[in-house]
């Protein structure tokens, strides 16, 4: 039994009002089967974010990105207005992109993608995610190393986002920035 109000830790790379919302104090990612170290910090609840046995370091060269997503950001809107969710991807320089995901407040997705724009301008989609199933998703792709190498310069030309059928051009997103 814990004596007086528990204290939370900070939220790495999120912004606290919306870690705080009930809805997203059940997200907890993990880089599963994409090598990354996510050590730092917890998630809403309290737990710290398990990794799966083996899975503490990014491959060599690999870059490592992160992004808020919210239904707000979508453009062309509107997005989901209470959606929200957050996305991991590490980039290897062969062109391997691997991706976790999570949503909340957001019908069956029906595709995720990295698009390139900046922040309010809607781009082309230049890698394929793995679509999300009940609110996550997890896995690696294939993608032109160039393509790759011009995001992990430079992410906040990017952004990642995750369609639904009512909402077929997005209904959250965020921009990419290093992890």
């Amino acid at each position: 039994m814990v004596d007086g109000p528990q204290r939370r830790r900070s939220v790495p790379r999120m912004d606290r009002t919306r870690a705080t919302r009930p809805a997203l104090a059940s997200l907890a990612l993990l880089l599963v089967g994409c090598g990354a170290n996510d050590t730092g910090g917890t998630v809403g609840d309290g737990a710290a974010p398990p990794l799966r046995p083996g899975a503490t370091t990014a491959p060599a060269g690999a870059t490592i990105l992160a992004a808020d997503l919210t239904g707000t950001e979508e453009v062309p809107g509107p997005g989901a207005v209470d959606g929200a969710g957050i996305a991991r991807l590490v980039l290897a320089p062969d062109g391997k992109v691997c991706a976790e995901l999570a949503t909340t407040q957001v019908d069956e997705a029906t595709a995720a993608h990295v698009h390139t724009g900046s922040k309010g301008v809607a781009g082309p989609v230049v890698i394929t995610l793995t679509t999300p199933k009940e609110g996550r998703a997890s896995g690696c792709v294939s993608a032109d190393p160039a393509v790759v190498a011009k995001v992990a310069a430079d992410p906040a030309t990017a952004y990642v986002n995750v369609h639904t059928a009512a909402q077929p051009a997005g209904a959250v997103r965020g921009q990419l920035t290093k992890a």
